[in-house]
């Protein structure tokens, strides 16, 4: 009887600690530098949202889009959790309206996430679009390119 319990107390603790690593994040992904190109702020926002670093995310995105989560916050939210990616590289340049100074560079990467509907689970192309703002880049679109 004693094994069984001393068994249940060690996976509640290890269970405990992951369910708090999901909801609270890592929490050691570094703000990008004001100065930082839109591929290391790519790469940032993505180690934020793989971490479930949703402080981060959140500044690092406009108002026009949605900042990923993930973790427990993001699963109650109803959103899609980030599990990793690669081939993060340059993809293009586009120029504002003549209305505005601010450029736009989108970024391409391939992501793996769990929690989307429909055709788009598992692995899958993934565009980040970010805008020059006083505080740096920031993210205004996403999805597949």
């Amino acid at each position: 009887m004693r094994t069984s319990q001393t068994i249940t107390l060690a996976a509640l603790v290890v269970t405990s600690g992951i369910l708090g690593a999901l909801a609270f994040g890592h929490g050691d992904v570094a703000p990008p530098a004001r100065d930082a190109s839109p591929v290391a702020v790519t790469r940032t926002y993505l180690d934020a949202a793989e971490w479930h670093d949703c402080d981060l995310t959140a500044r690092l995105t406009t108002s026009h889009t949605t900042a990923w989560c993930g973790g427990l916050r993001g699963w109650a939210e109803g959103e899609p959790t980030l599990t990793g990616y690669g081939h993060v590289a340059r993809h293009a340049v586009r120029e504002g309206p003549p209305t505005t100074s601010r450029n736009e560079e989108c970024v391409a990467t391939t992501i793996a996430q769990r929690g989307l509907v429909g055709p788009d689970r598992g692995t899958l192309p993934w565009e980040w679009c970010w805008v020059r703002t006083p505080d740096g880049w920031r993210l205004r679109d996403q999805g597949q390119g």
